[in-house]
């Protein structure tokens, strides 16, 4: 089969074509404007193509994304068949409509939880819509709190720090999370909530403002800094950067909400103050944290204030700083050549090219990559305290189906001892927690009405690690001496993933797939207009690389049973 394949339909299936036979993969038509890969109609019929193309998709984003009325779909189909490279083209080059909108504000949307939210956005007064910027998304603390208002507070504040040059060179969007009809499902860290509100919001301003998809970076104080952190090991690609204040990286698995691993911080731009007068993530404990994040492959940069709590109080220098010599030069890379990646929710399975789409145990055929777990550091009563108390650990709220409220401890309680450890305030109570172990039986005296009650309980085992995850580390070689370039695998516990091809992958015509030392792929890829299409409706980034998709059910090839 020849590779210059305008205008027919591909099965990789074919005898022609050395593949494996691990999986199926059908390629979109090839439409006329494919000029890179074998079309040869006249470069002036190409041009009308790619500005067919342009006119279409204009059209066809005056729709709203959820609309699925027969006239946009009518425009798609007619996009799609203008083929790849006239879509891409078409994205790359598009310019979202001048909304006339600067300065601050605040506006609303549905998010895909089913919530009307507000965030605030902040478009410089002379915002150029021919001219792409980029955008910081500063994520505010207290998630659990009412959160409009402590976001826009969050928001102006870090405005407040922008130069003259940045007041004019930077878009930033500040989401709110909390609402009460979701609780603890609005956190930043969780995985089908927060994390997908915050993405939408993104994905919202992009349908409306020039951003460099390139550039786009995340970050906030105490829980913002959570987050940021759990986007990181969940859903990275949107991002460049990231910049946790005062945060600390395993709070998502502290609070039960997702598991987390170091492992998937390699390759992320991140850069980290801690303080240490931080009551609330105490600085050296944090930095211990971050110390064994890096040990397993992260490179995160260290700000280490002393004599900072946890506040606002360095945010006069760090804020210049981080937008001058980070954000002015970070950029994001999505086509690198190693991934590590593990998961144990495939909805959180991708990391730029590669996808891990189906956990399964594989026993002996693994490889020995074991997904490195990261078990939280402390146990968890579940109370809120009074911190202004400081020499007592007065209970301020017993949360339902904790081990605070198993144990019968009560609002108004004052701790006096846990274990084998006196608490003579809340810090001491945070401190006994780090070293008390988990899933055994404790004891917890208790000051109540005048008296001394003793009263007893079990920890919760950490965070379910019973939950199947897998891991991928993924490899790719662009100097091979074949005709091909070599992609190798490995993997553990993982039965299906989809790699996303770009064409610098593909540099020497055919992709070649090994895992586990097995071939699983061997031939050429072809682009897919209608993949392009989904991808760029789905995320609005129009720096996706991708152009193809290859399916490969991982233990059928380890089997040998294609």
């Amino acid at each position: 089969m020849s590779c210059s394949i305008s205008n027919i339909r591909v099965h990789l299936r074919s005898s022609a074509a050395k593949i494996s036979s691990a999986f199926l993969f059908a390629f979109a038509t090839i439409g006329c404007a494919s000029v890179n890969v074998g079309d040869q109609r006249p470069m002036a019929q190409a041009s009308e193509t790619a500005n067919s193309a342009a006119k279409l998709l204009d059209e066809y984003l005056s729709y709203a994304p959820e609309s699925t009325c027969d006239a946009k779909l009518n425009l798609r189909k007619q996009l799609v068949a203008c083929g790849h490279s006239a879509v891409k083209n078409a994205i790359e080059n598009y310019t979202p409509p001048d909304t006339g909108k600067r300065g601050v504000f605040s506006t609303e949307t549905l998010c895909p939880d089913g919530q009307v939210r507000h965030y605030m956005l902040r478009i410089p007064d002379t915002y150029d819509p021919e001219r792409r910027y980029p955008m910081m998304v500063r994520l505010h603390g207290a998630v659990f709190f009412f959160q409009h208002k402590r976001s826009k507070a969050d928001f102006n504040y870090f405005c407040k720090w922008l130069d003259e040059k940045w007041e004019e060179d930077i878009i930033v969007l500040g989401p709110s999370a909390y609402i009460p009809q979701k609780g603890k499902e609005s956190c930043w860290w969780n995985i089908e909530g927060g994390m997908r509100n915050i993405l939408h919001m993104i994905r919202e301003v992009k349908r409306n403002y020039n951003i460099d998809d390139d550039r786009v970076f995340i970050g906030g104080m105490s829980d913002g800094g959570n987050g940021s952190y759990a986007l990181a090991t969940r859903r990275p690609d949107t991002f460049a950067g990231y910049f946790p204040f005062v945060a600390h990286p395993m709070i998502p698995m502290l609070n039960g909400v997702c598991q987390q691993w170091f492992t998937n911080l390699k390759g992320a731009n991140i850069y980290h103050v801690s303080g240490g007068k931080d009551e609330t993530y105490p600085g050296e404990i944090i930095n211990r944290h971050i110390a064994r994040a890096n040990e397993q492959g992260a490179s995160i940069i260290l700000q280490y204030y002393p004599e900072a709590g946890h506040d606002h109080t360095f945010h006069s220098v760090e804020i210049p700083k981080i937008l001058d010599t980070m954000v002015a030069k970070w950029q994001r890379d999505l086509v690198p050549k190693e991934i590590d990646w593990t998961t144990d929710t495939p909805s959180t399975g991708r990391k730029t090219w590669l996808e891990i789409t189906e956990i399964g145990p594989l026993g002996e055929l693994n490889t020995d990559i074991k997904p490195v777990t990261v078990v939280p550091p402390r146990v968890k009563l579940g109370i809120e305290v009074n911190r202004d108390i400081k020499e007592k650990c007065i209970v301020t709220a017993v949360p339902k189906d904790s081990v605070a409220e198993r144990m019968k401890i009560m609002a108004g309680d004052n701790i006096v001892h846990l274990g084998e450890f006196e608490i003579p305030g809340w810090r001491a109570l945070g401190e006994a927690m780090f070293k008390l172990p988990h899933s055994e039986p404790v004891k917890c005296v208790v000051e109540r009405d005048g008296k001394r009650i003793e009263l007893e309980g079990v920890f919760d085992p950490p965070l379910d690690e019973s939950k199947p995850s897998g891991r991928v580390i993924a490899k790719r070689n662009i100097a091979v001496k074949t005709d091909a370039t070599l992609i190798e695998m490995q993997v553990y516990d993982v039965t299906k993933l989809r790699l996303w091809v770009a064409p610098v992958m593909q540099i020497h015509g055919e992709l070649k797939v090994v895992i586990n030392g097995k071939e699983a792929f061997y031939s050429p890829v072809q682009p897919d207009a209608d993949l392009i299409l989904s991808e760029f409706e789905r995320t609005f980034d129009r720096k996706l690389p991708f152009v193809a998709a290859v399916d490969i059910d991982v233990e059928k090839i380890l089997r040998g049973e294609e």
